[in-house]
């Protein structure tokens, strides 16, 4: 069962370089009017560019918010792997689709990659159940510890494969296309590796055969959300730190380009940092920070400092000034999801964790489908700088919820030194 887990921690760091490797990406074929790789005319850079970027964001998280729950409630079904599989082949196909599309200049078809890979993206929930499944007490959260870094580590080479495959200045055969041809053929090898050595982890007897299938998932978990009065809070100051965060990763390679006059390769670098930042931050600091200042204070402190670092980097003019904030940032980032996630699972005991997770999944999609509506138009009005800083707003917006999560510490704080007293006054009566 072990060696399942680790087979599937490999095939989702694989799984998960897309999302880094686009972010340098994108400004050649879009937005660099300079760029031999530019897919559009370069008069239309500052408004048309600035919007595909927000739509090819937008191609992927709305089929997320929808897909996400569906697969999860299939794999309760069905299973794990044969969910994962299918979500494996679509991620590869993704990769391919993509490559395709740089090579024939066609946006459609980079629009339809994103749908695609949206699609796929239910595998995180599906994961997350495998993990689940196969461990239990202080084991399962180590595992998960196993799978945040996965996730974390594809973000750390995603960018540093797009950023050297894919940069179209350096001639020769390298260039956009490569860098997703590359990774899809990474991705199949991957798949075999998953195909023989990972084992069904959930079994026949735990399947879910009797709760009635929901099409519309997502919307019934958001709802829920914005409804539950006790959870509200948790969920709100997380939708607004993915959606700063969206923001951010959307439009930032595009400043690096514009106004540091950073080069793709470096760009890569920079996101490569980022990652790798949050990914120390989730293995060896996040429980230290929490036993030392409390969920809730270090939630708001953290909230508070992201919000700052990325209003500063937003009008970054140096490649000094951008590097300044990301150690910070990713220090901030890498803490703000695991405090949530520790926050709300206090709300509730063990047969309602899958449910919120669940809730907090679609919570995250719905954040990550609206930024591109909104950073788009601000983008495309010439101002990508402003378009990042919405992302400090948004989060800075987080950070004020957060305080209420202060007062929790202090509450829980006092609670434990009753106890504690309590505890004391008996054996001194005793």
């Amino acid at each position: 069962m072990k060696r399942s887990l680790l087979v599937l921690f490999a095939v989702l760091l694989v799984d998960s370089l897309d999302a880094g490797m686009l972010v340098p990406i994108l400004p050649q074929l879009f937005t660099d009017a300079e760029s031999p790789a530019l897919m559009i005319g370069q008069s239309d850079t500052e408004t048309l560019g600035m919007l595909l970027i927000a739509v090819l964001g937008a191609a992927y998280a709305i089929p997320a918010f929808f897909a996400q729950p569906l697969i999860g409630q299939l794999s309760d079904r069905y299973g794990r792997r044969p969910l994962l599989m299918a979500s494996f082949i679509s991620s590869a196909v993704s990769f391919f689709l993509f490559g395709v599309g740089v090579t024939a200049g066609a946006i459609w078809v980079l629009v339809l990659a994103k749908v695609v890979d949206g699609v796929a993206a239910g595998n995180l929930l599906v994961a997350q159940g495998a993990v689940a499944d196969g461990t239990e007490g202080d084991e399962r959260t180590r595992y998960f510890g196993y799978f945040t870094a996965a996730l974390s580590l594809g973000f750390v080479f995603g960018p540093l494969l797009g950023g050297w495959l894919g940069d179209a200045e350096a001639g020769g055969w390298r260039g956009p296309a490569t860098a997703f041809y590359a990774a899809g053929a990474l991705n199949c090898l991957a798949i075999a590796a998953f195909y023989f050595f990972f084992r069904e982890t959930l079994d026949d007897d735990d399947r879910d055969t009797d709760e009635d299938f929901e099409v519309l998932k997502g919307l019934r978990n958001a709802k829920e959300a914005f409804g539950d009065e006790q959870r509200r809070p948790y969920y709100l100051t997380q939708f607004c730190y993915i959606a700063g965060y969206t923001f951010y990763t959307t439009f930032y390679a595009v400043v690096l380009s514009e106004n540091v006059d950073m080069s793709t390769e470096m760009s890569g670098v920079f996101f490569s940092v980022l990652g790798l930042g949050m990914m120390v931050t989730q293995l060896f600091l996040v429980d230290r920070i929490e036993r030392w200042l409390g969920a809730g204070k270090m939630l708001w402190l953290a909230m508070a400092c992201a919000a700052a670092t990325i209003a500063v980097m937003a009008f970054a003019t140096t490649p000094l000034w951008a590097f300044a904030g990301v150690l910070p940032f990713a220090l901030a980032g890498g803490l703000v999801d695991p405090l949530i996630m520790s926050l709300l699972s206090k709300t509730a005991d063990e047969r309602q964790q899958g449910r919120i997770q669940g809730v907090r999944g679609s919570i995250d999609s719905l954040a990550r489908a609206i930024p591109p509506f909104l950073a788009g138009p601000i983008a495309a009005a010439g101002a990508a700088s402003w378009a990042v800083a919405a992302g400090a707003a948004a989060v800075g917006g987080g950070a004020l919820l957060a305080l209420k999560f202060v007062g929790e510490d202090a509450e829980e704080e006092s609670e434990s030194g009753a106890a504690r007293d309590s505890e004391k006054h008996a054996r001194t009566t005793d």
